[in-house]
């Protein structure tokens, strides 16, 4: 083509063959324009592609962004704060029903007397609440929620548990750790102490399925979901005492005697403390043993295409060994803690139609 031309070009169009297709795909919208609330959804298989530290979903909620991980102490046991918010601020529900009925595995009640701290395990985990390998999916909403989010301030964080279908499945994991597959500690060879044994045994699964019993088939009715999970772990430590010096325990009167020699005896490099003061150092290598057994059971029953109605149980007792801390009794005295999450809950879910009338 040039400047000023005027050109005619002749062609016929057919037409072409006709088809219909439909296309549909999972996940979340681009852009949600019913809701201005900052969330982030993860589903199961987002879960099941990452290795977690401890099977916890703890490090998952720090992917959402305003989310930043603070000490915990006895008197501030929340593990992360969002957008400024007190750690002690996130609202738990697992199901739609509260799971911050926890408390502080310590003397003060602080935080666990207002309901505000999840009942996680003794270890801090998230066990005790659901399994991992339970979780349907969960929502984590840091700002601008619906008015049904009002206890608190802070995150909100919404669990769903899976529940059963038509087919039966059912999955299992073992995680394993030894000692003998780890290197020696740092503070074992300043101390002149053997290794602590290390040992962990973090193992369960998950099944569901119809409910089949003698004549009854729940198929398209009702379903079942168990799950199980089960931790045994022994934790290393090195630590350091002071205990009577040799010159004590001898010089000791007859009825005083047997309490000094009942301390372990030192080393024989070990430095004697200043000033006289009859005290000698110790070191010394333990394994602080916890445990966890973590079960839960959903049943979900279909009434008809509208209602729905569903049941969930847990039970996770938890404990925990340590040896105290400070003075002569650090090595010698072992503290045992217990803590048992126990919750049942019941739900329906009851779809209404709405009407529209065509009358004038």
């Amino acid at each position: 083509m040039h400047v000023q031309d005027a050109l005619q070009v002749d062609f016929e169009m057919t037409l072409g063959s006709a088809s219909e297709s439909i296309t549909v795909e999972g996940g979340a919208p681009l852009v949600n324009t019913e809701s201005a609330a900052v969330s982030t959804v993860i589903d199961h298989r987002f879960v099941e592609n990452l290795p977690l530290n401890g099977r916890s979903f703890q490090s998952l909620i720090t992917l959402t962004p305003g989310v930043v991980l603070t000490p915990t102490a006895y008197n501030n046991q929340g593990q992360f704060s969002v957008n400024g918010q007190r750690s002690d601020s996130n609202y738990f529900t697992v199901d739609g029903v509260s799971a911050n009925v926890g408390v502080a595995a310590g003397n003060p009640i602080n935080s666990s007397a207002a309901g505000s701290l999840p009942a996680l395990s003794i270890a801090g985990g998230t066990a005790s609440l659901i399994s991992v390998d339970a979780v349907q999916e969960f929502k984590i909403q840091t700002s601008s929620f619906a008015p049904e989010f009002g206890r608190t301030p802070g995150a909100q964080i919404s669990i769903a548990s899976r529940a059963g279908t038509n087919a039966f499945h059912g999955t299992g994991f073992e995680y394993f750790r030894n000692g003998s597959l780890d290197a020696s500690d740092w503070f074992t060879a300043p101390y002149h102490v053997t290794k602590p044994d290390v040992h962990q045994n973090d193992f369960g699964g998950v099944f569901g399925g119809p409910v089949r019993l003698p004549g009854y088939n729940g198929r398209d009715k009702t379903f079942f979901s168990f799950s199980y999970e089960g931790l045994k772990l022994r934790q290393p430590h090195v630590a350091a005492t002071d205990v009577p010096t040799p010159a004590i325990r001898q010089s000791a009167v007859p009825s005083i005697a047997p309490i000094l020699n009942a301390f372990p005896i030192p080393a024989a490099n070990a430095q004697p403390e200043p000033l006289d003061s009859g005290l000698v150092s110790y070191s010394g290598s333990f394994s602080s043993p916890s445990t966890l057994n973590a079960t839960s059971f959903r049943i979900d029953h279909k009434v008809d295409d509208k209602l729905t109605i569903f049941g969930r149980y847990n039970y996770a007792p938890s404990n925990n060994s340590e040896r105290g801390s400070g003075g002569l009794y650090s090595l010698s005295t072992s503290f045992l803690t217990k803590l048992t999450t126990q919750t049942l809950t019941a739900g329906a879910n009851w779809i209404v139609t709405p009407r529209v009338s065509n009358r004038i």
